[in-house]
């Protein structure tokens, strides 16, 4: 059975500033789920046991080489389509340690730190999407206070 299609998948996001308030944005490769070639802030599913907040930077960690601190969950993402049916919380978090580097080459093929404003211009998952929009809702798109 498939997380996901064959039953509700449990994942976890979130929007990673670093010192200079930009946020890091990953482009889908190959092996992701779906949205192959499709911008995305990090995440991945919340196992067994796992509150979200460890799932979070422990999926980060594994994808991406960096240790997170999250500060505030922003949203509970909801994602209902054809084929898929996910939910999962989303956090603002700041980089902590290390230099981002791709572990998972066939989940991400890309990734840059932009600002957060230039974010909303490109093409997101839905995930993604729903996630900047609660940002900038309630903080509108500018780094976190906690950050700067």
């Amino acid at each position: 059975m498939d997380k996901g299609k064959d039953y509700i998948g449990v994942s976890c996001g979130t929007i990673i500033f670093n010192k200079e308030g930009k946020v890091l944005i990953g482009q889908r490769g190959s092996a992701a789920r779906d949205d192959e070639g499709i911008w995305d802030f990090p995440g991945g599913a919340v196992e067994y046991g796992e509150l979200g907040e460890h799932a979070i930077e422990r999926e980060v960690e594994e994808e991406f080489g960096i240790g997170i601190e999250v500060i505030e969950l922003i949203n509970l993402v909801q994602v209902i389509e054809p084929e898929k049916h996910w939910i999962g919380p989303a956090y603002v978090a700041k980089l902590v340690r290390g230099e981002v580097k791709i572990l998972e080459k066939d989940k991400f093929k890309d990734f840059k730190w932009a600002d957060i404003s230039k974010v909303k211009d490109m093409k997101l998952t839905t995930p993604g999407r729903q996630n900047l929009e609660a940002y900038e809702e309630r903080y509108g798109l500018k780094p976190h206070p906690e950050i700067l």
